[in-house]
């Protein structure tokens, strides 16, 4: 049984800890759930991926109710086939499919996964920086994931709707990003709901960026008003280089202007393209990729405590260890000696 403290982080610890546990087999116990967060222990989202998980590979399961500060996992068998989940708030859809996706591709056939709930929502990836960046770098590493972000969900209430196709691999190919290569093109999208359009709340955001954003490369701009149970917005960019994607998002505030909105995203663009590596998100979510490979390594613009932490977790899964060069910003992955 692997002992896991929860109280060095957040919910990715568990995300991933359900991941490895599904594909090796290996059962664990994690005390403190999110017990460095204001409301320590499961919420919604949480519990969405407990039996999310629980549901792909037959587990046995204590403590998997809401608050619990405790969870004993023990895995069974992994089966491929079609499935719905969904979260009863606008808990993020896309750390729900980011928790399932390495388990449903290191299966033996194709899954099909449905899942209702939050689709753009703060400390989350966002559906377009998921579907769009994520899964380029994805298909880079022998995968073939369809994502669909079919409708938005947005605070309070949710209600979105994600599906994914996802082909099972046989073997990763090794992650190797040392450098971006040559910039080929920006892409930044608007989105909004249709009762903001009265206020050309997209609009605006794509005025304020391109006021901040000068540059002498061509960026394609896209807008677009939506149907979702809940108001909201978001504006999102990504570059597109070489050997990968790079990118960002912002949702929309209460109080704050759209093309302020605007404007901060296109000062965080221009920090990160003035960087060469992956994008600390990114760097964050394909390390697990790189331990199921076995090795790999990959220049990232910061290395965060969140991938410390996420390199301990997996540590105890999987026969692999971690080196961060934090002068040089380079994780390694490779087998232990």
């Amino acid at each position: 049984m692997i002992s896991l403290d929860g109280s060095i982080g957040g919910g990715q610890i568990l995300r991933t800890a359900l991941s490895l546990s599904a594909i090796t087999g290996k059962p664990f116990n994690i005390k403190n759930i999110r017990g460095v967060r204001k409301e320590p222990g499961l919420k919604n989202q949480h519990l969405a991926a407990v039996n999310a998980v629980k549901e792909l590979c037959d587990a046995r399961v204590k403590g998997d109710n809401i608050k619990s500060g405790e969870l004993t996992f023990t895995p069974g068998k992994v089966k491929s086939g079609n499935y719905k989940f969904v979260i009863p708030t606008a808990g993020s859809s896309l750390l729900l499919l980011q928790t399932v996706l390495p388990i449903c591709l290191q299966s033996k056939k194709q899954s099909k996964i449905e899942i209702m709930g939050g689709t753009d929502n703060p400390l989350a990836p966002g559906s377009i920086w998921f579907s769009r960046v994520f899964n380029f770098m994805l298909a880079k590493l022998g995968a073939e994931v369809k994502i669909e972000i079919t409708r938005h969900g947005f605070f309070p209430k949710g209600r979105g709707k994600v599906k994914a196709t996802i082909n099972a691999v046989k073997e990763f190919k090794e992650i190797m990003l040392n450098e971006r290569g040559a910039l080929m093109k920006i892409d930044v999208h608007a989105v909004a709901t249709k009762d903001l359009a009265k206020r050309k709340v997209t609009e605006r955001m794509i005025e304020g960026f391109k006021k901040e954003f000068k540059t002498k490369e061509q960026v394609n701009y896209k807008t677009g008003y939506i149907e979702s149970a809940s108001t909201g917005c978001f504006l999102h960019a990504h570059v597109r280089y070489e050997k990968m994607k790079v990118g960002d998002t912002l949702l929309g505030e209460m109080g704050k202007k759209s093309e302020d909105i605007g404007k901060e995203l296109a000062r965080k663009i221009k920090k990160l393209m003035e960087n060469n590596g992956v994008d600390k998100f990114l760097g964050d979510q394909l390390m697990i990729y790189m331990a199921l490979k076995g090795k790999g390594n990959m220049k990232v613009v910061e290395i965060t405590g969140h991938m410390r932490t996420n390199a301990e977790v997996i540590e105890k899964f999987l026969n692999v260890k971690f080196k961060c060069d934090e002068k040089n910003k380079v994780i390694v992955c490779g087998p232990v000696v």
